[in-house]
């Protein structure tokens, strides 16, 4: 059996083969249910009679972008519209949403848009004492994904508290997104909790 070790590529490096490849092994990427290495390896990614086994240190998607619905623009800011140049890359095809301004979270490659997902800014969830944002992920990823600590530092900047809480051990309630406050659901709270 051939072991492969997955290194982190700068943009620069990516080429547009490598964004095929990337797109094509995210796009099957699920939850191991082979029977095989399932406590080393919690997903897999088949590809043909290959299979790739992945561990990760937290969840396999991590959402580094946001864009703003049919903008081609790239943003990181809630609360500005600082932007950057757009990616040079194809766009991925359009997540469930028909809607061409619903703004979109993308993973499977740190600077380009590779797979997407509409962002819910209901289901963000902090996680208090580390600081690490979550958002909404395919089902068959487990249903979460983490934010890139880049763009989790913007959006905390953004969420709202109750009255007196302490952001340190308290969950924020709501999150101010394009004006509006979004009431949180924390239902991503379960996945964090831990029996004595």
């Amino acid at each position: 059996m051939d072991i492969f070790s997955w290194t982190q590529y700068t943009p620069a490096q990516l080429s547009h083969a490598d964004k095929v490849f990337l797109r094509f092994f995210f796009r099957r990427l699920k939850a191991n249910d082979t029977g095989r290495y399932v406590s080393e390896f919690p997903f897999y990614s088949p590809c043909g009679e290959e299979i790739n086994f992945v561990h990760c240190d937290d969840l396999p998607v991590v959402f580094s972008q946001l864009t703003m619905g049919n903008e081609s623009t790239t943003t990181t800011s809630t609360t500005s519209n600082t932007t950057q140049d757009p990616p040079p890359t194809r766009r991925a095809r359009r997540s469930s949403s028909s809607q061409g301004d619903v703004p979109q979270l993308w993973y499977g490659s740190d600077n380009h848009q590779v797979l997407n997902v509409d962002f819910e800014p209901s289901s963000l969830f902090m996680l208090p004492g580390t600081g690490r944002v979550y958002h909404a992920a395919p089902e068959r990823l487990g249903g979460i994904g983490l934010i890139k600590s880049s763009l989790a530092i913007e959006f905390g900047k953004s969420f709202v508290y109750e009255e007196a809480a302490d952001p340190e051990v308290d969950y924020p309630v709501g999150f101010r997104f394009q004006e509006t406050v979004h009431r949180l659901d924390n239902k991503f709270a379960k996945h964090f909790l831990y029996e004595d």
